[in-house]
């Protein structure tokens, strides 16, 4: 008797193990596809004068060959190329993707994503981020002077701060040759400062408003480029009437 009872006790377990292997096999071909792995990277503390790229490496899991229809980066900071655009069952494909920091300080999350003619998977999204870091910040990227005195003239200056913790060690200024415009640079613990003086009576008759550049050269090559815009408008001085 406890032979037979045991007996039946094994059959409803076997009937529920059956009943769970299609559902995992089903759960396994949902899974299947283009896979990317890992599909982020990290390019950890990057300088913005410089294009980093990184490829990323998809495997087709699937049983049949997938076609890649579009390739669309979040943003024009963001390029990607594309190894070839059908994937055979158990083949790879690689896909190079190319960020320029050049307009970016501290942390940057971005995307790559990928639409396949893959019904279960349809979109699959390739993502980085990276720390861009600025060892000088521009805290002046651009000095307005209205209505300056054609007579006299106007002053301004631009701050740009070290992020190292050490003083900044600028090379020199790259000023416009205008007659009007000057500009000279001190030091103030971490921050240098641009002093820009512009000349009203050299600025030539006729002339109301202008806008100008100044390059900031700094020693290190990491510290990218560094442009303070100038923009100014003049006014003549009130006349004198005699008594």
């Amino acid at each position: 008797m406890p032979f037979f009872w045991g007996m039946k006790l094994l059959k409803p377990v076997f009937f529920l193990a059956c009943l769970a292997l299609p559902a995992a096999l089903a759960t396994a071909d949902a899974h299947a596809g283009l896979v990317f792995s890992p599909p982020s990277h990290d390019f950890g503390r990057i300088p913005p004068v410089r294009k980093v790229s990184h490829t990323f490496r998809g495997i087709n899991t699937s049983k049949a060959t997938l076609r890649i229809l579009q390739v669309q980066p979040s943003c024009g900071c963001t390029s990607a190329v594309l190894g070839k655009s059908e994937v055979a069952p158990g083949g790879a494909v690689e896909v190079q993707v190319t960020f320029d920091p050049g307009t970016f300080t501290g942390p940057v999350n971005k995307s790559v994503v990928l639409h396949v003619d893959d019904p279960a998977r349809p979109i699959q999204t390739l993502s980085f981020q990276a720390d861009v870091f600025r060892p000088l910040e521009l805290l002046t990227r651009s000095l307005v002077l209205d209505d300056i005195p054609r007579n006299a003239g106007g002053r301004g200056e631009a701050r740009i701060r070290s992020r190292t913790g050490l003083p900044p060690v600028i090379k020199g200024l790259e000023v416009p040759p205008r007659p009007y415009l000057e500009a000279t640079l001190r030091m103030e613990g971490l921050e240098a400062v641009v002093e820009i003086t512009l000349y009203g009576d050299r600025i030539p008759a006729g002339v109301w408003r202008g806008a100008d550049e100044i390059r900031v050269l700094a020693a290190d090559p990491d510290a990218g480029p560094l442009a303070i815009g100038v923009y100014w408008t003049v006014k003549d001085a009130p006349s004198r009437t005699k008594p």
